[in-house]
This record gives C-alpha cells, structure tokens and sequence, in this order.
C-alpha cells in the first residue's frame, strides 16, 4: 500500500503468524496433530505474508524491527528470508 497504516494495522501486520504457531504448539502438546498441521499451515501462510510485507517495506515499522522480524522468521521457516 502507498498509504500510511493505523497503529492498530501495524500491530496488526507484526503479530499476525504468532497466535497460529502458538496454537499449532498447544495442538501438537494435546497430541492433536491433524488440527496441529493445520494450525502450522496457517502459521506458514501468515508469516511468508508477513515476509513478503516485510521485503516491501510495508509491515509499518522502521528499519531494524523489520530486519528483526525477517531474521525471526528466517529461524522459524528454517529458511533464509534476509
């Protein structure tokens, strides 16, 4: 987007993956793990989404926290995302 983002779509864009992988954790401690693989699914959806807005420079945040954002899901993809 070319337009500046609310607060609230910010933290929006930053949190979006995080509730899925910890829900795809719970799932798999329950020994859930079809709903697990699903929870991960999202979670994997969510975060190249947010990869992606990061590569753009569209997440809304500066600099460093996007540098930080891409090096955290680097490790949690098990890819190289920066």
């Amino acid at each position: 987007d070319l337009r500046q983002l609310t607060r609230g779509q910010i933290a929006y864009n930053v949190i979006l993956p995080y509730p899925f992988l910890l829900l795809s954790w719970w799932f798999a401690s329950q020994s859930w793990y079809v709903l697990a693989c699903g929870a991960s699914y999202l979670f994997f959806a969510a975060a190249f989404r947010q990869a992606h807005d990061g590569y753009h420079h569209s997440l809304g945040t500066g600099k460093r926290t996007t540098t930080a954002i891409l090096l955290l899901l680097s490790v949690l993809l098990m890819t190289s995302l920066h």
